[in-house]
């Protein structure tokens, strides 16, 4: 090739030019673009997770909204299934169930309950012959209690009814009702009621502690 001729230079000029180029787009361009690209991709990653942040959000706001109902529901149960026996705080009950029935407390009788014994899935006590086949986190336990007390056939019915509405559960299981007489109205004079039920234990309702081995069983 002629480097003096027109065709020549121009020729050695194109490729000087188009070394150029591709010189630019190796050393400038093609980086840029790798770097925007990359910036894009970091732009769609935040974008997700501000959008599963969002959700997050979401859902611990609709469980802070929920957390007073949760909490008088925990207060609920607590009642009903209280974490400890507290048998002064039901002798205290019983009476006072009793006294809204016209049944002075002199007239009434609560015996010591059972020791709590633990309760399965079902609701029966546990046995040494079905404890080895009850799961080890049965946290809930019964206690037998007896209540006798003197009223009238009015009186106990009310005593009864009062029993049945007390916070804090308790099952009747038997009753007995002895010292009376009875005409077409129904039994007359003082009736002496004899009353057999199961109140209930149970832990509170709180996060176990997995480091912590000490036992929060209903029943220990």
């Amino acid at each position: 090739m002629n480097l003096r001729s027109v065709s020549g230079t121009l020729t050695v000029g194109i490729l000087a030019i188009a070394l150029v180029l591709v010189a630019s787009w190796m050393l400038l361009i093609s980086p840029l673009l790798d770097e925007t690209s990359d910036a894009k991709d970091a732009v769609s990653a935040a974008q997700d997770r501000n959008q599963v942040m969002t959700t997050q959000v979401a859902a611990i706001q609709a469980q802070q909204r929920d957390l007073d109902r949760y909490k008088d529901a925990a207060d609920q149960l607590e009642a009903l299934f209280p974490p400890t026996a507290d048998q002064p705080g039901f002798f205290a009950a019983v009476t006072q169930a009793a006294a809204e029935a016209g049944i002075p407390a002199d007239k009434v009788t609560t015996l010591s309950p059972s020791a709590p014994q633990l309760l399965d899935a079902n609701g029966q006590p546990i046995t040494g012959e079905t404890g080895a086949e009850t799961p080890t986190d049965a946290d809930v336990a019964a206690q037998t209690v007896s209540v006798t007390a003197e009223g009238t056939y009015g009186q106990i019915q009310q005593l009864l009814a009062n029993l049945e509405g007390m916070e804090r559960a308790f099952a009747v299981t038997s009753l007995g009702v002895t010292g009376s007489s009875s005409t077409d109205e129904g039994p007359t004079g003082t009736l002496t009621v004899s009353i057999t039920g199961s109140t209930y234990v149970a832990s509170p309702l709180a996060m176990a502690d997995p480091k912590d081995k000490s036992s929060t069983s209903a029943a220990g």
